[in-house]
């Protein structure tokens, strides 16, 4: 049985993970675009600040949902296991 401050502690570090994963991702994504396609380029001359921006919105958006839905799994963890 997990005790709660396992479980914040647990809730934490999967989202720390979550926005650095995520947010890697994103900015990688942003600068490599897909190899296959050549029209789709790139232009970093106009506004290369609101690119990675942009990019990371979507992780610290969605990082309040992730630790919502982290600490759920663990406390019906935490339940199913009584």
């Amino acid at each position: 049985m997990m005790k709660p401050e396992t479980i914040k502690r647990l809730q934490i570090g999967l989202i720390a993970l979550f926005v650095l994963v995520g947010g890697g991702l994103a900015v990688q994504f942003t600068f490599n675009r897909a190899f296959y396609d050549n029209q789709e380029t790139i232009n970093l001359d106009y506004h290369p600040i609101a690119l990675i921006l942009g990019a990371l919105a979507a992780a610290v958006i969605l990082a309040p949902f992730a630790y919502w839905m982290f600490g759920w799994i663990a406390s019906a963890m935490r339940c199913a296991a009584r």
